[in-house]
């Protein structure tokens, strides 16, 4: 609910209006510089020693003088703008592309356990928080699908008619 409360406050579309605004006007695109630094999120800092303290949106929004102790608005497509410009915001479609899969998939014993459980909630935090949030949910899948793995066994992966 909290995260769902985000969308009608329009802190996703003030925050998209001023990332437009300061890129590349002002500050120059990161060449998915942001996504790239996401994806290595999982690299635990004893293997990378010189993993940066804050990063991903984080990177976006003080490099625009927002302040550092805030989760700021960011948006899919404002990360996208702040790394590639208006061509980034037709990566858009990979990620619909994406969630769209997902829900298809919803229906399957197993995975509707983690449908429900982590990615449906990562679609919601990721419309203001962008790929950081994707990223961090994603972390936790693994664990999740083996621990699904085990409390629902290959004999009980039918459902009643009635669910």
């Amino acid at each position: 609910v909290q995260e769902f409360q985000q969308f009608p406050a329009g802190h996703g579309l003030r925050g998209l209006a001023a990332i437009m605004d300061q890129y590349p006007r002002r500050i120059p695109y990161f060449d998915g510089k942001t996504i790239g630094d996401m994806l290595l999120l999982p690299v635990p800092r004893t293997v990378w020693s010189g993993k940066p303290a804050w990063y991903g949106i984080d990177e976006i929004t003080r490099a625009m003088g927002w302040p550092a102790t805030s989760q700021s608005a960011v948006t899919m497509p404002g990360e996208l703008w702040a790394n590639f410009g208006p061509l980034g915001v037709t990566l858009m479609a990979a990620y619909g592309l994406f969630f769209g899969t997902v829900y298809r998939l919803r229906t399957g014993p197993r995975f509707r356990v983690l449908y429900a459980v982590n990615l449906l909630p990562i679609a919601f935090t990721s419309f203001w928080m962008a790929f950081s949030a994707v990223m961090n949910a994603l972390i936790v899948l693994p664990v999740l699908a083996i621990v699904i793995v085990i409390i629902i066994p290959p004999g009980r992966q039918r459902t009643p008619a009635h669910l």
